[in-house]
């Protein structure tokens, strides 16, 4: 059949010897007397409602057949087979839906929402936004994700060898992927083999690929992936189900002769067989060798953490991972966000009364720590709710960027981990977390995180700032935000002292303090638990802690918040204060009529939640102390009955 014969008519829009084509619609639509659009969806009879099987022959050169041909293919339930002479020649533009489609030498366009399955070769395939292309049996395809909304794409490719750009995720299976430089892919297939360029950023979510690239960024999720890796490459290993702390993969890295090869996360295994290669690990529970004349640097190790160097690499930990000096103090590196405008700051281990398991064993260690008022970044997304180890802290910058899913160098909502991430607000600088304190960081009014932080490698009070970055505030403004490396010292460990008997931190004392202002050594008024005397006694014991607290009333409306545990003087002796129902306590009451003391009953006793508390010991005596100025019940020291 010889379509350059062909001239369009008003009244037969196809030449009659050829009926088979006569569902086929050609237009000349700006009257030059070329074909510019054929309609296809139409049966023999021309009825556009209904579908036919359809085949488009279109073997004319350039000189015969107008390059700007387009074929629209609608909502399409059968198949179409376009073959074109040479590359370019025909555009197809598909807007519906399709069942399976062989173009060959084609340009095809899915619109926004399309999808279609496409069978040929030598196709260039571009794919709106929320659309799907599967590619089947194709060889030298080009698929195109350029849109602005492409990145919602997905391309299900099976025994092809294609090009991809731009964004999109990639289904493929025993095929080979070719992808262009600047390309962002997610390969989810299996046995696929990828050949990515310099800039890309390439996740794989599937199992047994293999990636051939140089500077490109990698984000392996799927078990037993192999590798082959360039100079400069970045690996971020996130392993199956988890975004983050993930572990159980597999992953085996050729190399040979590389520089600045850097693997970040968590991985059970790590074996190079290149030569003279040098290779960062971030990450922890981390095992595995290193061959022969290769260098390792590892940061983040913890305890259980192991490389084989094979007698002859050369194994390296930087200051944020093992022993720093002679006194056996290590680091670790969460990050610190301070609130009130100023830089993160740290205090020494030396000098620290924070004790928090850092080795993620179930064993609080004294350690450095923030500075009253800082927020530490945590990864929640299974809504625990819970700091109980430095494993549910962000473990430093390189973690938090593999959260940036839009990959746009910053985390907000914009970003699918954003509502997972929170900040654990440690108001006082104990290190005792309670979940009232964690708030996810929109409810703190953050509206980004910038992940371009600036290596400083800044030690501050024997700890170290090693990256140091900038938040950004909903209301306007930004806050320094920074990767620390805190010094710990594992062999001080805490050992929980007997039960504290407290008042809450706000509580007043008679002359003037607050209680969570009282230091040791400093002088306290004091009375005797009996006859109610006054005295006066040198502070031995003063510390903060977060406990279940009580607020006991007297008849007269004197109250007093303390802890469940906190011991009170009654005629009948030292009773906890929820024991108090019913029972006579010590007030004192000062006003302008000058000190009064007296005995009254306990009316109410109502739980208040978890509370700050100062424990206080002045000896074996008794102190005042209130929930408002002036007024006050008698504290002892004292176990209760």
């Amino acid at each position: 059949m010889d379509q350059g014969t062909w001239s369009p008519t008003t009244d037969s829009p196809v030449p009659v010897e050829s009926q088979k084509l006569s569902s086929m619609d050609f237009q000349d639509l700006n009257g030059d007397g070329k074909y510019e659009k054929v309609v296809m969806n139409r049966d023999a009879n021309g009825d556009g409602n209904k579908d036919a099987n359809e085949v488009v022959v279109v073997n004319a050169d350039k000189s015969e057949l107008d390059d700007k041909k387009n074929l629209y293919l609608g909502q399409v339930q059968s198949e179409e087979v376009i073959n074109t002479a040479a590359a370019g020649q025909v555009n197809v533009a598909i807007t519906g839906s399709g069942a399976s489609d062989t173009f060959s030498n084609a340009t095809v366009n899915l619109a926004q929402g399309a999808y279609a399955t496409i069978n040929g070769t030598g196709n260039t395939i571009t794919v709106g936004g929320y659309g799907r292309v599967d590619v089947l049996n194709a060889g030298g395809d080009k698929i195109n994700g350029v849109n602005p909304y492409s990145q919602w794409d997905t391309h299900v490719l099976d025994g092809s060898n294609v090009t991809v750009t731009g964004l999109g995720d990639v289904w493929a299976n025993n095929g080979t992927l070719n992808v262009t430089s600047g390309s962002s892919v997610s390969l989810q297939g299996w046995n696929e083999s990828a050949y990515v360029a310099s800039g890309d950023l390439f996740s794989i979510m599937g199992n047994n690929d293999v990636l051939y690239g140089s500077g490109v960024t990698l984000g392996l999720y799927g078990p037993s992936t192999t590798a082959v890796v360039g100079t400069g490459d970045t690996i971020n290993l996130n392993g199956s189900n988890e975004l983050l702390f993930a572990s159980g993969d597999t992953v085996n890295l050729t190399m040979s002769g590389l520089t600045g090869v850097k693997l970040v996360g968590s991985v059970d295994y790590v074996g190079g067989n290149g030569t003279n290669d040098q290779f960062a690990v971030e990450g922890t529970n981390i095992t595995g060798s290193l061959p022969s004349s290769d260098t390792i640097t590892w940061a983040g190790a913890t305890t259980g953490d192991s490389i084989n160097t094979g007698g002859g690499g050369q194994f390296t930990t930087p200051d944020t991972t093992l022993c720093e000096d002679d006194a056996g103090d290590w680091v670790d590196d969460p990050i610190i966000l301070n609130l009130r405008g100023g830089s993160v700051q740290t205090t020494a281990v030396g000098t620290s009364s924070v004790y928090f398991d850092m080795q993620n064993i179930g064993k609080k260690v004294q350690t450095g720590w923030g500075t009253a008022g800082e927020g530490y970044l945590v990864y929640d997304p299974n809504n625990l709710n819970s700091v109980p180890n430095d494993k549910a802290m962000v473990p430093g910058f390189a973690a938090l960027t593999a959260l940036d899913t839009n990959h746009d160098g910053k985390l907000s909502a914009l970003d699918s981990a954003w509502s997972h991430l929170k900040v654990w607000v440690d108001q006082y600088g104990t290190g005792a977390f309670s979940a009232s304190a964690l708030s996810t960081v929109d409810q703190l009014g953050i509206a980004s995180i910038s992940l371009s932080s600036t290596h400083v490698n800044q030690v501050n009070n024997g700890n170290k700032i090693l990256d140091d970055s900038v938040f950004t505030w909903k209301a306007g403004g930004t806050g320094d935000i920074a990767g620390v490396s805190f010094r710990y010292d594992p062999t001080h460990v805490y050992k929980p002292d007997p039960p504290e008997y407290c008042v809450s931190v706000s509580s007043h004392l008679p002359d003037g303090r607050t209680a969570g202002d009282v230091l040791v050594d400093s002088t306290l008024q004091l009375a005797d638990e009996s006859t109610l005397e006054a005295d006066e006694g040198v502070v031995t014991h003063s510390k903060r802690q977060r406990v279940p607290g009580v607020k006991i009333t007297t008849q007269s409306g004197i109250s007093l918040v303390c802890s469940e545990t906190a011991p009170i003087p009654t005629p009948n002796g030292v009773f906890p204060a929820p024991k108090l129902i019913g029972l006579k306590v010590a007030t004192r009451v000062d006003d302008k009529n000058g000190v009064r003391t007296a005995w009254e009953t306990v009316e109410v006793v109502e739980s208040v939640g978890e509370i700050d508390v100062q424990h206080i010991a002045v000896g074996d005596k008794c102190f005042w102390a209130g929930e408002i100025a002036g007024a006050y019940i008698l504290h002892h020291n004292k176990i209760p009955r």
